[in-house]
């Protein structure tokens, strides 16, 4: 079965970032100016960090964008560009990955009851 790349949804950023022995606290700080600059950004629609549950020192930022175009015009930026090396300076980008939403379900609370 083959799945079509139909987009439906918002584009979406996931960075995984290690930031080794850097001081969670600093790297709160960075992340959190690298945040703000997002936030301003034509075409954000929210952004996220997130810690690993399994992995200290892992985390998870997630962003979500109106289009690909808007994410690619906000990471060619000269204040991402600067943001960007502060981060890689306190940690280690271990991969990032664009993504497209294809399909979507509702939660199981709105999803009625099934009957013989």
């Amino acid at each position: 079965m083959t799945t079509s790349r139909v987009r439906t949804g918002v584009f979406r950023v996931l960075l995984e970032i290690d930031i080794g022995d850097t001081a969670p606290a600093d790297f709160f700080a960075v992340w959190r100016r690298m945040a703000e600059t997002a936030a301003r950004a034509p075409g954000i629609l929210a952004q996220s960090l997130n810690a690993d549950t399994r992995r200290d020192g892992r985390y998870f930022v997630v962003s979500e964008w109106r289009t690909t175009e808007d994410f690619t015009a906000f990471s060619a930026g000269a204040d991402h560009e600067r943001l960007a090396t502060s981060l890689k300076a306190l940690g280690r980008t271990v991969s990032m990955t664009g993504m497209t939403q294809v399909l979507t379900s509702p939660p199981v609370s709105a999803v009625s009851e099934v009957r013989p």
